[in-house]
């Protein structure tokens, strides 16, 4: 089990590292922006702890994503910039 979470905080840190990159903004401009400390964003990023969820959904409302977007590593783009349709 403790791989499992391992995985999953190191595919939400490449993640938010991407998004970061593709926004071309610094940790600091992030933190300004959505009132998370820095040094948050920057362990996040480097997975070294499990992320909180609620910051999470700030994270996710800042870069335009859905939240889903960061557990699920078999659709990077599907829940980017789209509501989840249910089915």
């Amino acid at each position: 089990m403790q791989e499992e979470i391992e995985m999953i905080r190191n595919n939400i840190a490449s993640k938010l590292r991407g998004l970061r990159a593709e926004k071309n903004c610094s940790q600091k401009e992030i933190a300004l922006q959505t009132g998370l400390d820095i040094a948050t964003i920057a362990r996040y990023e480097n997975g070294n702890t499990t992320q909180s969820l609620d910051k999470l959904v700030i994270l996710a409302k800042y870069y335009g994503v859905n939240l889903l977007y960061f557990f699920n590593q078999n659709y990077e783009n599907m829940y980017r910039n789209q509501e989840i349709k249910e089915e």
